[in-house]
């Protein structure tokens, strides 16, 4: 299929490419030619002009090649059929094709937990500098690899377990057989001197496509760039369909910038011996939110365990280390129950040249039975499989808030984009003010959330009362509030994208006839 896209690419190319020249052959017509009546010639160019169909055809084959080739999924999940494979491979691509910005800023997520990544594993072998092994090693580390680790490339395969023999009962232990190693698992294998030893050949051998056919996917979307540009020169009116591919080019511009170096669509990881690195495994998933699933009866619970390799038992208080949560029920019993004591202070880490001694925390008291869980963030080193969109797993130092401005900065883009059609044609007043509508509307929104981010961002006092509201301190009426307004806007905002992806198709039906002209490249650019 790759092979089949390379070539149709080629060919739009090449057959669009309307180079506006005169190639003369001198020759004398023989006296054959001229008895028969027919005029023998050797160049005839194409007439000025183009089609329904070529404009369609170009505009589509430029959409889903940006939008098809440009995804970057994720190694799938060992049990993963091919169904669910097509599923998701559809979702995703009806995203790209809806919301692009979505797709943008994931591969930014991505791209910065690799960067992180790689920045770590030369920092570490720096600081190793007295092992040659470890610096060798560490050096031969690329952003092909940061992104492999992102992508979940490399898993512990553990065997299976044999049926256990407990007080004359078989019983058979419930365990994962693959444990999926995340960007976060990495970094702690590379603290620890155990980082992955693999050469780029072997992760580049299981991408889908090469620099070349990103490179010839790029051009065509350069093609249709020039195409546009040059309308605009030659004062010629671009169509709504037109506008809509380009603002998709862009995107997979940027999908490609952050994805360069990302494989495309592999489909088995790189297995790691999980013998040699035994205890770490166990900690590793003792220390992951899958070690704590249990029955879907039951409330999914989560380990305590946070995991600092470098500072070993040491806890220091960042805002990645949330707080405890306690959930605690009616108390109409409280006195006739007993008490434990919980720590609600996490500790400031205290090192010396003697001890690395905790001091203790403060506590207070509550009723066992009414103490429903404590619950601790679990740090995300291992798991079932990587998931596509942006979650806890990747590495990240950026502050939430600036995350959720480039969010909705990407979206305030995507909507200026379609708002730059204001005056083209439509087939009828009302599609024209709906376009109109759903392009500010789009960009509004985006607009409007990166100026909220920023000034929350900038002030500490809203900067807290927002983490604490979204942290749960609400009432009912105010979560009643926040879910109505994010069902009715984020309802609208679909429907944006889906009215100017769907008008831009159907608007085809009516366009005027200097919409079929083509510019003059001659007159574009300096000649003789």
């Amino acid at each position: 299929m790759k092979v089949l896209a390379i070539l149709l690419s080629f060919c739009l190319f090449f057959t669009r490419c309307q180079a506006d020249f005169d190639f003369s052959i001198y020759s004398n017509l023989t006296a054959d030619a001229i008895t028969n009546g027919h005029q023998l010639v050797g160049y005839i160019q194409d007439p000025n002009g183009r089609g329904t169909t070529s404009l369609v055809v170009s505009c589509l084959l430029t959409l889903v090649l940006c939008v098809w080739s440009a995804l970057h999924l994720n190694v799938p999940p060992r049990d993963q059929s091919r169904w669910q494979a097509l599923w998701l491979n559809v979702r995703w691509i009806v995203a790209g094709i809806y919301a692009p910005e979505l797709v943008v800023f994931t591969a930014w997520r991505q791209w910065c937990s690799a960067r992180l990544l790689q920045q770590l594993v030369l920092k570490l072998a720096k600081e190793n500098e007295g092992n040659p092994e470890i610096v060798k090693r560490y050096a031969r580390w690329t952003m092909a690899h940061s992104f492999f680790a992102c992508t979940g490339g490399f898993v512990f395969e553990l065997e299976a377990l044999d049926h256990v023999t407990l007080n004359g009962v078989d019983v058979l232990l419930d365990r994962p057989q693959r444990l999926t190693i995340t960007a976060r698992g990495v970094a702690i294998l590379a603290k620890c001197g155990h980082l992955p030893t693999v050469r780029k050949e072997e992760i580049e051998d299981k991408s889908k496509a090469n620099d070349l056919a990103k490179a010839t996917v790029l051009v065509q979307a350069i093609w249709m760039l020039v195409q546009v540009a040059g309308r605009l020169a030659s004062h010629l009116p671009v169509t709504p369909l037109e506008v809509n591919t380009v603002a998709h080019v862009l995107c997979a511009f940027l999908m490609y910038m952050f994805w360069w170096n990302k494989p495309l669509l592999p489909n088995e990881p790189i297995i790691l011996e999980a013998e040699q690195l035994g205890p770490l495994a166990a900690f590793m998933y003792s220390s992951s939110e899958m070690s704590g699933y249990v029955s879907s009866e039951q409330v999914k619970s989560q380990t305590v365990v946070k995991t600092l390799l470098a500072h070993l038992n040491l806890y220091p208080r960042t805002p990645e280390f949330e707080a405890i949560c306690l959930r605690l029920p009616n108390t109409c019993n409280a006195a006739k129950t007993p008490t434990v004591e919980v720590s609600y202070t996490i500790a400031e880490p205290v090192e010396s040249e003697h001890s690395h001694s905790i001091p203790s925390p403060d506590t207070m008291e509550h009723d066992v039975d009414n103490v429903r869980c404590v619950h601790l963030k679990a740090e995300q080193l291992v798991a079932d499989h990587v998931q596509n969109w942006p979650s806890n797993d990747l590495l990240h130092n950026v502050d939430g808030l600036v995350v959720g401005m480039v969010l909705w900065l990407a979206n305030f883009c995507y909507g200026g984009i379609h708002a730059a059609a204001w005056n083209e044609h439509f087939p009828s007043e009302a599609e024209m003010w709906l376009w109109r509508a759903s392009a500010v509307y789009i960009g509004f929104c985006g607009g409007l959330r990166v100026v909220l981010n920023f000034i929350v961002a900038r002030v500490p006092a809203l900067n807290q009362f927002w983490e604490h509201w979204m942290g749960g301190k609400k009432t009912w009426w105010q979560s009643f509030s926040l879910g109505i307004n994010v069902f009715v806007c984020g309802l609208s905002l679909v429907l944006a994208h889906m009215f100017i992806v769907i008008e831009a198709v159907i608007s085809i039906r009516e366009l005027p006839a200097s919409a079929y002209e083509t510019p003059q490249w001659t007159d574009l650019f300096p000649h003789l």
